[in-house]
């Protein structure tokens, strides 16, 4: 079995019996599947297992690890963060299922070439563990929102003025007391 990027020759798995099953450990630049912002600063590690099943090959995707630069939406600094996967699992079918909706959610074993891509499934997996609000860390302090300094780095001398909004629901709570008030005196 040979490995081209993340493009495996399985040929003797298509050829094989059912249930044999292949491991490999891999470290590879995955940095061409990801678009300019997001792509990752270190290669791919990982332990990938193809096996033969009936109706194509498993594959398993496991501790998948990559470090990607993300911009911390406190402070705006550029950081990097390690982005770790368990445990993945996939089947890439040998035929198409002409009843299929979703054409996207489905893979193939490239049967001419009798070869599978993982690529764009390490791209998913990869960017659906990016932290959805990411911050450099837990104490960031962020910016300061009258002069823009970097609290983190310095103190500014800025007061931050209170927000003096209208409530629209103020309303409720005096006609809740005058409601509450007027049901005391009828008990009275």
């Amino acid at each position: 079995m040979s490995i081209k990027g993340c493009t495996f020759d399985v040929g003797d798995l298509v050829r094989g019996e059912q249930g044999v099953a292949v491991s490999f450990d891999i470290k590879q630049s995955i940095e061409k599947a990801f678009a300019e912002n997001e792509k990752p600063v270190s290669p791919l590690q990982a332990t990938v297992t193809f096996m033969k099943i009936a109706e194509g090959i498993h594959v398993s995707l496991k501790n998948m690890c990559a470090k990607f630069p993300f911009i911390c939406n406190k402070c705006g600094k550029e950081f990097v963060r390690e982005i770790t996967v368990n445990d993945r699992e996939r089947v890439y079918f040998f035929e198409e299922d002409k009843e299929e909706k979703d054409i996207f959610d489905r893979y193939h074993v490239d049967l001419k070439n009798m070869t599978v891509d993982i690529t764009e499934l390490i791209r998913q997996e990869m960017i659906l563990h990016f932290p959805t609000i990411p911050v450099c860390s837990k104490s960031c302090k962020g910016l300061c929102p009258v002069c823009g300094a970097d609290l983190n780095d310095t103190s500014c001398s800025c007061t931050v003025q209170e927000v003096t909004e209208e409530k629209p629901l103020a309303i409720l709570k005096t006609l809740y007391n005058a409601k509450a008030s007027g049901s005391e005196e009828k008990n009275s």
